[in-house]
């Protein structure tokens, strides 16, 4: 019957009718198939009925286990500009793709590895609560290296699964109850209280063993375990971090668990570098890494309604480091009287890639003198300023310009301020006023004078 429909001339009628037979279907391969042929004639309709039609055929595929579909589906009533998956959905739907053979059992263990701040756990995330909502009764925990980042998963977990504003998941799984929840305790169940929640976010330093456990079909989900650049150049810190995941984390996996790590690489050393080096062979592992710049050297996260990051942000990061070395044999050209490196300041948010940069350097021997590539985290400053608002404060008729010019303003018209009642005062006293009549004159004018100099000050520099 649904092959027979296909051949007809397609109208709103016929795509609902289609619709319908894939609702009733058993196969679900066909069931699917079937959702992404209409889906096709809908965009080609344009109707408002055949539009709609859409909606219904990805979250027919959301509640059939298609995570791209649940993506799409679960913000469907969210403004466009605020949506998380659509504008990045070119960018990240090969590691969509990847999280769905994860679902499917078709891979036992994912890593990942993205720059910082591109949407890789909030991505995760939202698989978490895909898989919380097909698997409710299958237990599953997500890590990361402190209580404050376990913390803001747990509580995004919540909204995502509370917020009927702004996601559907209660579309998708209408019948999948929250029956309790501990913001102590960083607990979320599904259905039925269990022993072991549907889902429990627990710093690797916390109370793990006996506490939690990640049953058949559930997931680890390991983010970020170890902090930052400092933690990850300490040999002794790297290997008692690594010694925690196997013994509180991956020791708590049941047969059938499957396990996502995530995060920003700071060291080939880390947990997982080690599981990459042991596994790599494995086709049952994947290893996802998704590069700053393609090979046409343009930015990979350019993103829809100006998020994520530009070619120009990461040519300027690498500029930042660049620039520091000669071009004739390529050694670090700002030292010192005494032969030794001065600091580099750099963005505020492109510390740490520049640290990680620079301890490059110096294995390479550029760095005149130094030889221990930890020493790259004290030449490397992070500044106060982000790269956004360094650009815009060189730009007029913007906040960060006028904050940055009213701070300065500021200094100007403070100065004048005070030297305004110093000699107002003076004067006063010498034509004979009293004390307080001469401070009350004196500081009123000094507060003129100094919002002439500020509105000066401001105003000239914008122009």
């Amino acid at each position: 019957m649904i092959e027979k429909i296909k051949r007809l001339l397609q109208t709103d009628e016929t795509l609902q009718d289609l619709f319908d037979l894939a609702v009733q279907c058993d196969d679900k391969a066909k069931k699917i198939e079937t959702c992404q042929w209409v889906r096709r004639e809908c965009m080609k309709l344009k109707t408002a009925a055949a539009l709609d039609l859409v909606y219904k055929t990805y979250l027919l595929e959301a509640q059939n286990g298609v995570f791209d579909s649940y993506l799409i589906y679960l913000e469907k009533d969210r403004e466009p500009e605020k949506r998380f998956y659509l504008p990045r959905r070119a960018v990240l739907k090969p590691l969509v793709d990847d999280l769905q053979d994860l679902f499917d059992g078709e891979i036992d263990f994912l890593g990942v590895s993205l720059p910082p701040r591109v949407g890789k756990s909030t991505l995760c995330i939202l698989f978490m609560t895909f898989v919380m909502g097909h698997r409710p009764d299958h237990a599953s925990v997500m890590s990361g290296h402190s209580g404050t980042l376990t913390d803001g998963f747990y509580r995004e977990l919540l909204s995502i699964i509370t917020d009927d504003t702004q996601y559907r998941w209660h579309d998708v799984f209408p019948a999948v109850q929250l029956v309790d929840n501990s913001a102590k305790n960083e607990t979320i169940d599904l259905d039925r209280k269990k022993r072991f929640p549907t889902m429990t976010c627990r710093s690797i330093s916390g109370t793990l063993t006996g506490a939690v456990e990640i049953g058949t079909g559930g997931v680890l989900y390991c983010d970020d375990l170890i902090e930052d650049l400092e933690e990850s150049l300490n040999p002794i810190r790297l290997q008692n971090k690594y010694d925690a995941y196997l013994n509180q984390l991956k020791d708590r996996k049941k047969l059938g668990a499957v396990e996502l790590m995530v995060g920003t690489r700071w060291n080939v050393a880390d947990p997982l570098g080690r599981i990459e080096e042991q596994y790599r062979y494995n086709p049952r592992y994947r290893f996802t890494v998704l590069p700053a710049l393609n090979e046409n050297g343009e930015s990979n996260f350019n993103y829809k309604y100006g998020l994520g990051f530009d070619t120009e942000y990461y040519e300027d990061m690498k500029a930042s480091i660049d620039d520091a070395f000669r071009s004739a044999d390529g050694t670090y050209r700002y030292m010192d009287g005494d032969g030794k490196p001065m600091q580099l300041e750099v963005p505020k948010e492109q510390y740490d890639e520049v640290v990680d940069l620079m301890r490059q350097k110096i294995t390479d021997n550029k760095v005149p003198g130094i030889t221990n590539p930890d020493d790259a985290k004290d030449i490397v400053r992070a500044g106060h300023l982000t790269f956004e608002q360094a650009k815009n404060i060189a730009k007029a008729g913007n906040i960060d310009s006028l904050k940055y010019d009213a701070a300065n303003g500021i200094v100007s018209a403070s100065c004048a301020a005070g030297i305004s009642f110093v000699i107002d005062y003076v004067c006063c006293v010498m034509n004979g006023l009293e004390s307080e009549d001469a401070l009350k004159s004196a500081g009123l004018n000094g507060i003129k004078t100094g919002g002439v100099v500020f509105a000066t000050y401001v105003i000239s520099s914008q122009l």
